[in-house]
């Protein structure tokens, strides 16, 4: 691999098969990968992947063209040498989660055309018989001899390593590119704000497919060296003998992990004390639960805000952790706050625009070339502190209400396990309506009772929906199809 003079990261002109390599020379012994079924060292994991990146140069040949190659798989040894063999080969992983749907996996296929997929037996049934497809046991049967490669890779900060496809918070659902560059920069610009180094071990329960567990998890533990305790599937009762057992100094989650966390076993102690940092992203940590979970296991959650195509913006402090208050913001970021009060940023670690879509691309960055986050925030106190999504605004008798205060209101009331807010705007009335689903052993009347006692009038609800869960994405988010699904708008 050729390496470059270019590049803003504080390791100029490297990639992140750089650090793999290095890693195996350096540190080859250590633990890299822990999982079920399977433990890897770093020399193990190098030799694994090269044999990976050694069939995929015979496969594609040496045409200089990057091809996209979609991995569905669960979290797995088998995931990490395989994400890792493929960027190595200098083509694009596409990382799909194996909780889609087959209409899901369809969208995402006919989207990004891969010129192969590497997959099990079960989602194999997926595909019809045209589209190149490799079964991963039949790959890791055979042994590859090295190809050499005569192409030289892009600088660092327009080879792209991985495609990631977004829920559609911003819109409709759209693919990510993001480049060895953009990636780096996340990894690296986090460090020092969370205190995190090569002597950390960390505990992944997050799903790879998506950016929170491949970028912060997977990738930044290549880049510090760490040992990585990988999680198939999130398993709350694994996780907290894990954490108890005083093996993990990082763990990486999301709202709807630490929420199951709190809930389970509560009669149980388990000693979480020598866990050094538990950090969250991807979605909104409420104020209630990080304080049920600091009630429960004295643990300060520290909370990190971005997205995907940005990577990270701003998080807590060490000194001052709190959730949806940020008081840093990683090197190189800018911000501004606009009229309508949405978050605008420019930063190093800037996607370079959704893959095959400059229609999407140009709806969401700004003339000057800002990107517009789609979230609202406030400054306070050279803080910032973040209140709601912009499609989440509502108005209501002439107030604009949001719908994170709403819920923190709500909450109040101990019966209330769990609340998500919404609006349905009608363009034929000044009034949006306010939809209200609940999670709750109460009854429709005693809800209307505490909410026409403690709400002012635009706050409350024109329907509410009592179900018995809120249905959220495995990154911890709502599930607004699924949620609106319920609500009959005819």
């Amino acid at each position: 691999m050729t390496k470059k003079k270019r590049g803003l990261v504080m390791n100029k002109g490297k990639y992140l098969t750089d650090y793999l390599k290095n890693n195996a020379k350096k540190i080859g012994l250590k633990k890299a990968l822990i999982c079920q079924d399977k433990t890897l060292n770093w020399s193990e994991l190098y030799a694994d992947s090269n044999n990976i990146e050694s069939f995929l140069r015979k496969h594609f040949g040496d045409t200089g063209k990057q091809h996209v190659i979609a991995i569905i798989l669960p979290n797995s040894w088998q995931f990490v040498v395989i994400y890792y063999g493929i960027i190595s080969s200098g083509h694009m992983a596409m990382p799909i989660d194996v909780s889609f749907k087959k209409l899901e996996i369809d969208n995402i296929i006919n989207t990004t055309k891969p010129s192969l997929i590497i997959t099990d037996h079960k989602h194999r049934n997926y595909f019809s018989s045209s589209i190149k497809s490799i079964i991963v046991d039949d790959l890791y049967r055979k042994k590859f001899r090295p190809v050499s490669y005569k192409n030289e890779f892009l600088p660092p900060e327009q080879q792209i390593s991985t495609l990631f496809y977004a829920s559609g918070t911003t819109g409709n659902p759209k693919v990510i590119p993001n480049t060895h560059y953009n990636q780096l920069w996340d990894i690296e610009s986090i460090a020092k704000p969370m205190g995190w180094t090569g002597n950390d071990t960390i505990f992944i329960p997050l799903p790879l497919s998506h950016r929170h567990g491949l970028v912060i998890g997977l990738l930044g533990s290549l880049f510090h060296g760490n040992t990585v305790f990988l999680q198939n599937f999130f398993n709350p009762d694994s996780a907290l003998e894990l954490l108890d057992s005083g093996k993990i100094s990082m763990f990486l989650g999301v709202p709807a992990i630490y929420k199951k966390l709190m809930d389970h076993n509560p009669e149980k102690y388990y000693d979480l004390n020598k866990v050094r940092l538990f950090e969250s992203g991807s979605s909104h940590l409420s104020p209630l639960l990080w304080q049920e979970f600091k009630d429960r296991f004295g643990a300060e959650i520290f909370d990190r805000y971005g997205t995907s195509e940005t990577g990270t913006i701003a998080l807590n402090t060490l000194s001052e952790r709190s959730p949806g208050v940020f008081g840093c913001l990683p090197k190189g970021v800018k911000i501004r706050i606009e009229n309508n009060e949405e978050l605008s940023t420019k930063s190093p670690g800037l996607f370079p625009g959704y893959y095959k879509n400059e229609k999407a691309t140009k709806a969401n960055f700004a003339s000057d070339g800002w990107w517009r986050s789609g979230d609202i925030f406030l400054k306070e106190n050279n803080k910032l502190k973040l209140k709601s999504r912009i499609q989440e605004k509502i108005m209501k008798n002439g107030y604009l209400v949001n719908p994170r205060d709403v819920e923190w209101a709500m909450l109040q009331n101990s019966k209330i396990k769990e609340i998500y807010v919404t609006g349905l705007q009608n363009k034929e009335s000044l009034n949006d309506k306010i939809l209200f689903f609940i999670v709750s052993d109460m009854s429709n009347r005693e809800i209307q009772e505490y909410y026409k006692k403690n709400l002012p009038a635009s706050w409350r609800p024109d329907t509410v929906f009592l179900i018995s869960n809120i249905p959220k994405t495995l990154t911890g988010k709502p599930s607004l199809a699924k949620l609106m699904s319920m609500v009959n708008v005819g």
